[in-house]
């Protein structure tokens, strides 16, 4: 596994633990597999202090 890959999974980690859900959903949110929860999506906005708007995309 190269850097950047080790990198991201520790990512992915830190955001699953200090949101309390699984690393699994965190990378499925990232792939698009699914969107989150509200509840989940606030805690994420909360740990990246970030408004829900920044994660996106909007066509205009």
């Amino acid at each position: 596994m190269g850097y950047d890959a080790e990198r991201r999974n520790q990512i992915e980690d830190e955001l699953a633990e200090r949101t309390h859900t699984t690393t699994v959903t965190i990378s499925n949110i990232e792939r698009g597999i699914h969107g989150p929860r509200f509840d989940l999506l606030m805690r994420i906005c909360d740990v990246l202090e970030v408004e829900a708007k920044a994660l996106f995309t909007f066509d205009e």
